[in-house]
């Protein structure tokens, strides 16, 4: 009877161990530059899509395709501020300037903020690993695929999910 109630509780504690996530710890490659489409769902219905370009820490280029309104704007991120370009105008402010729900900004800084870290949280699925982290914009999470590129970024207080397509390394 004790040999069967041994068995019965190692089945069951090897069931629910295998059962559990398994979260590791790694470095996420979101240093390295790379130009991508990016389409963020804003939440009710809102998307804005365009193209972007990771050009150094802290450093971007977007260019804006929809929705209609934000058509052909190109906004440059540098360390000194926000500059933005539409059909020969220009206009920069500085990073505090902006709204506090910066769309564009914020997934920025998510992946900047990334990019610094030693290792992250992470869990492995079958295409990539999800990345877990926190910064002043919230949690976030980074999907990359298994090649290590950046899939999509989360931020999940603010509501904010962006995928990432044709993602393309620079050399």
């Amino acid at each position: 009877m004790k040999k069967i109630l041994c068995i019965c509780l190692c089945s069951c504690m090897l069931f629910l161990c295998g059962c559990k996530k398994i979260i590791k710890e790694d470095s996420p490659e979101t240093s390295r530059l790379f130009t991508s489409a990016l389409e963020i769902d804003c939440g009710d219905g809102v998307f804005v899509s365009g193209n972007i370009t990771r050009l150094g820490a802290e450093t971007w280029r977007a260019e804006m395709s929809s929705p209609d309104e934000i058509e052909g704007i190109v906004l440059l991120y540098s360390p000194d501020g926000i500059t933005a370009e539409y059909h020969g105008m220009t206009f920069t402010t500085a990073k505090e300037n902006t709204p506090e729900k910066n769309i564009l900004g914020s997934v920025f800084k998510c992946i900047d903020h990334s990019s610094a870290l030693v290792s992250m949280p992470y869990e492995e699925t079958e295409n990539g690993r999800i990345f877990f982290g926190e910064c002043d914009k919230g949690k976030y999470t980074i999907t990359t695929d298994n090649d290590d590129n950046i899939t999509a970024v989360c931020l999940e207080d603010m509501g904010l999910s962006a995928t990432l397509e044709d993602f393309c390394v620079i050399e």
